[in-house]
């Protein structure tokens, strides 16, 4: 506390060198959805799946479903053309934008081109279906798997040449969205509904709608931690300050996760990180790091009310605290930190982020960081606020009140000790015998 409290500067430095290059991984973070990552390895249910993948075939394993819909019931697949135009559009889409292969596409307007390459695909219209249904029973038998009884909804059917439980499956998705969102835009209108099913859609669509909210979590976190703490403190800086090594300590801990979960340099599996440690981790990262910051922080206002100076007040505070909060921290480190060994990979990476977190805020926070920047501009750090006594106390006095030496008098105290010394001397003088002074006394 005192070496910040000297070289503000050097050591405020210092700290965001070491921080900046996980500043700079921290913002290339990727999530993603793996569902091998949230089941336990080695676990029955995991083997089961990677059989299914193995045995079954990765696509066929869990394939994706787009289904159409219409409106009206009137409107059929044979009866409306735009049926079979945006089936047809939309499997052309997907195809262009994913590599999709047109023979593991099961449509009703899909069919084999009676050539001799099996992989060779043809389009038809609602007419040729019409046609084929009547004359070919290997095509019926298609029809009826990808349309309703009423004939006013169908099932595309999409099996990838991927794993669909791994993380491959966001950017197929991803291209999946965007080709429904501009087809509806486009050329459906009111008139056609089209879904999304299947394998991991749902969680792609739980993880976007959540990533796409975690911004407004982080704004709202940090603008309700500024009002508290400027209302609680009556300061302005400090809460600019406290912000500042809150977001310091997650942004550390989510560069390193993404050093250690996002390269593959651990795991060739690995290539981004699961998408509940960042969201889960951030508030309770941020309640972590408030708590040790307030802590210290009320223990230096503490002294300063007391008349110690900025110096001795900061020396002091990091000093009564230091072992509270390392222990509190060690504990939480190891309690953070055996989620490491977990056979679970989406509790490793939350056990590691938040490891970290604890790791940093108790020896790197506390002890440099927060009281360099309390003492770079420390007459104006609790500005408005104002302290009654005068801050004369200073490091010497802290040494001496350390070591069990006399209570310390501020000058005010003696100038009221000296008065009281000269009233009793001035009334000593009115007796003239010693012996009547010592009667006095």
């Amino acid at each position: 506390g005192l070496f910040a409290f000297r070289h503000p500067l050097i050591t405020s430095l210092l700290v965001l060198m070491v921080g900046s290059p996980f500043f700079y991984f921290a913002s290339h973070l990727r999530v993603d959805f793996d569902l091998f990552n949230q089941v336990p390895r080695g676990s029955q249910h995991a083997a089961v799946l990677k059989q299914i993948v193995a045995e079954i075939g990765q696509g066929s394993a869990a394939p994706y479903y787009l289904i159409f819909v219409g409106a009206a019931k009137n409107e059929t697949v044979w009866s409306d053309p735009r049926f079979y135009q945006v089936i047809n559009s939309v499997t052309a889409d997907v195809a262009a934008l994913t590599g999709q292969p047109l023979d593991k596409v099961l449509s009703p307007f899909l069919v084999p081109n009676g050539t001799a390459s099996t992989s060779a695909m043809q389009f038809i219209t609602n007419v040729e279906s019409l046609a084929a249904y009547v004359l070919d029973a290997d095509y019926r038998f298609l029809f009826d798997r990808t349309v309703s009884k009423s004939q006013t909804a169908a099932l595309l059917t999409l099996y990838t040449t991927f794993d669909p439980f791994d993380y491959h499956a966001d950017a197929y998705l991803d291209h999946l969205r965007t080709v429904v969102d501009a087809t509806h835009q486009a050329a459906a209108g009111d008139w056609l509904f089209i879904g999304l099913l299947g394998a991991s859609a749902d969680s792609w669509s739980i993880m976007n709608h959540a990533m796409s909210l975690f911004p407004y979590q982080i704004g709202i976190t940090f603008g309700v931690i500024f009002v508290f703490i400027a209302v609680v403190f009556r300061s302005v800086f400090v809460p600019f300050r406290m912000v500042l090594t809150v977001a310091y300590t997650i942004g550390i801990s989510y560069g390193a996760g993404v050093l250690m979960f996002q390269y593959q340099w651990l795991d060739k599996a690995w290539s981004a990180l699961e998408e509940s440690p960042p969201i889960f981790s951030f508030s309770l990262l941020s309640a972590l790091a408030l708590d040790y910051d307030v802590f210290l922080l009320t223990r230096i206002l503490e002294f300063k009310e007391m008349g110690y100076s900025d110096e001795a007040a900061i020396s002091k505070a990091v000093w009564k605290t230091g072992r509270i909060i390392s222990f509190a921290g060690v504990i939480m480190f190891i309690a953070f930190g055996s989620l490491v060994f977990s056979n679970t990979t989406m509790l490793n990476q939350f056990g590691a982020i938040a490891a970290l977190a604890v790791f940093v805020d108790t020896f790197m926070i506390r002890p440099f960081f927060a009281p360099a920047l309390m003492s770079i501009f420390p007459r104006y750090a609790w500005w408005p606020r104002k302290f009654k006594h005068n801050l004369e106390r200073s490091v010497d006095d802290m040494r001496g009140d350390l070591e069990g030496s006399q209570p310390y008098h501020s000058q005010d105290q003696e100038k009221s000790d000296t008065m009281i010394g000269a009233v009793i001397g001035h009334s000593l003088s009115r007796y003239s015998t010693p012996r009547a002074q010592a009667q006095m006394l």
